[in-house]
């Protein structure tokens, strides 16, 4: 049996994720709209690195994406390889596959300079992880690969947060961390961990010590639901205060993919009935407008005002739109016209919202 490299951070924190157990039930969602952004950020960075030109909004329309997000994080992602890159005449390499023993994995970059193997890895998400089991991989595996090689540097690049963490292992630091890999495979089950990693897991709703955890989460949560649950966990401390979240967004992707398999349950029957109700599948039909052919209409039957509350304009999509077929390297100079244009006509406001968001603790 191999391991991924980037299954590792997941698998050092619970020795039973990844395992082949036939009695637990891998769960596999559809890719997120994160991952498919991811995807093309990693493709176009890799002909960067290679010394190649991308079109970004080609590259996001083959994934679904927007390209607006994509070519920030692209743009983030060329000035840290500014930054990083090794001198001229040192070979860099992207998009390499590796192995060592039951080890496998791919990195983003990488380079040997001297006697010093170098590797990164992008990674478009919130610094909101910890991988440095992956990176320490990708360096041991390079250092099997390159046995002129003495040490290997590793790093995880922060796209969204422009920060780079930064590990290095000598010879033996590489073999004992190959050993531990090994063990990892060849070794017995060890015991079940629940924790925030769970939600990386593909058999997250299957797993007996998740699904106690939430139980004990509902026991917290139902009986004072809902007049008086601000009460009922307001003085939970903070550790548990983090885990009740990490349960009860567990809980929310349950009810969705609960709901998901009856809608598609009800339409495989033809409906369903019982506890006094019928359930079935209703089909709507909604009229859309297509604005380039319903524009001149719109223009000739309401005045500015009325055309401007009917009309909802996304800055995102006006951005994408003035720099489609832009020369190359001139889209940003269009893009900063238009929002000094927009800004000057008092069309731009600032609208303040909050958020929960999960970031790693500093140690």
């Amino acid at each position: 049996m191999s391991i991924r490299a980037s299954s590792l951070p997941l698998r050092f924190k619970c020795s039973q994720a990844g395992r082949p157990d036939g009695s637990l039930v891998p769960v596999r969602t559809e890719t997120s709209q994160a991952a498919h952004i991811g995807n093309a950020v990693h493709e176009v960075l890799a002909e960067l690195v290679l010394g190649r030109s991308t079109d970004v909004s080609a590259a996001a329309a083959a994934h679904g994406v927007e390209s607006r997000e994509v070519a920030q994080l692209v743009a983030n992602g060329a000035r840290a390889w500014d930054a990083l890159k090794p001198d001229p005449g040192v070979e860099a390499w992207a998009e390499r596959e590796l192995e060592a023993g039951a080890l496998t994995g791919h990195l983003d970059v990488g380079w040997l300079d001297g006697d010093t193997v170098h590797v990164y890895d992008w990674k478009t998400g919130r610094r909101d992880s910890d991988y440095s089991a992956q990176l320490r991989a990708y360096g041991a595996m390079l250092l099997v690969a390159h046995p002129e090689a003495a040490r290997a540097v590793c790093g995880v690049v922060f796209l969204r947060d422009m920060e780079t963490e930064t590990y290095t292992l000598d010879r033996d630091q590489a073999a004992a961390f190959l050993d531990q890999v090994q063990a990892l495979v060849d070794g017995p089950p060890g015991d079940y961990t629940v924790g925030d990693h769970c939600g990386f897991c593909d058999r997250r709703f299957a797993c007996p010590a998740k699904l106690q955890a939430e139980q004990r989460a509902m026991q917290v949560i139902a009986p004072a639901f809902p007049l008086t649950i601000s009460e009922q966990i307001r003085d939970l401390d903070d550790g548990r205060l983090v885990e009740l979240h990490h349960q009860a967004r567990s809980i929310r992707e349950l009810l969705r993919m609960v709901d998901s398999e009856v809608r598609k349950i009800v339409a495989e029957r033809g409906g369903v009935t019982g506890a006094g109700v019928t359930l079935d599948i209703e089909e709507k039909q909604t009229r859309e407008i297509d604005t380039a052919k319903a524009w001149p209409v719109l223009q000739a039957s309401l005045s500015d005002d009325q055309l401007a509350r009917a009309v909802k304009v996304q800055l995102g999509k006006v951005q994408d739109a003035i720099t489609e077929g832009a020369p190359r390297g001139q889209g940003a100079a269009k893009r900063r016209a238009l929002m000094s244009a927009l800004e000057d006509a008092g069309a731009i406001s600032l609208r303040t919202s909050t958020e929960l968001r999960e970031r790693r603790a500093a140690k």
